[in-house]
């Protein structure tokens, strides 16, 4: 699987018999690493308990930072996993906001703050709708969590007084751009509201 899906022979070498003759018996993966990037992984390796000690203080700035904040989700962690933090994904309670998430990241944007929206998913990529003709409607959950993510900067170098600022600004657009409850009861009254009813 390593190798393209390409099953291993005795012999790397052109034989008589046909031996350099190979094929793909499944999908796999190009795991080859060139040397240079091999270089600069073994000299980065030192660094990596560090650099990952200090994502993770930057990640439980953002969640006492974001904590009391109603309209997003934070990202969970296990007491029995190790979280790489390789990235920070809040998710927005859209049924809470007037904006939707394109809007909240141009707010982000206008406060100098970059982000980042991962994991499309599968089926809404176009290979997978012209392929096999899906909708984005085909598979509402997912769509919908895709439609409330945000990956907020999270990187070593990045100071405390940086993450604050970004909770701050999360808080203020959210603050400015809250959907006022009308009437109603419960998520109704939310929708109800975003709807401007």
């Amino acid at each position: 699987m390593s190798r393209h899906g390409i099953p291993r022979r005795e012999s790397n070498g052109c034989t008589g018999n046909g031996s350099w003759k190979q094929g793909i018996v499944a999908p796999g993966f190009n795991y080859s690493m060139s040397d240079l990037a091999a270089a600069m992984g073994i000299h980065q390796l030192h660094r990596a308990d560090p650099l990952h000690q200090r994502r993770g203080e930057l990640a439980v700035l953002y969640r006492e930072s974001l904590a009391e904040v109603e309209e997003i989700m934070l990202p969970q962690t296990q007491p029995n996993r190790i979280h790489s933090w390789h990235l920070f994904v809040i998710r927005l309670k859209l049924d809470r906001l007037q904006i939707d998430r394109d809007q909240f990241v141009a707010e982000l944007a206008r406060c100098g703050i970059g982000t980042f929206v991962h994991w499309l998913p599968l089926h809404m990529h176009p290979y997978y709708r012209a392929t096999y003709g899906y909708a984005p409607e085909d598979l509402p959950a997912a769509r919908r969590v895709y439609l409330g993510m945000i990956t907020l900067p999270l990187y070593p170098e990045m100071t405390e007084e940086q993450v604050r600022y970004v909770g701050d600004s999360i808080k203020d657009i959210i603050t400015r751009n809250r959907a006022t409850v009308l009437f109603g009861h419960g998520q109704d009254q939310l929708l109800l509201a975003r709807k401007g009813a």
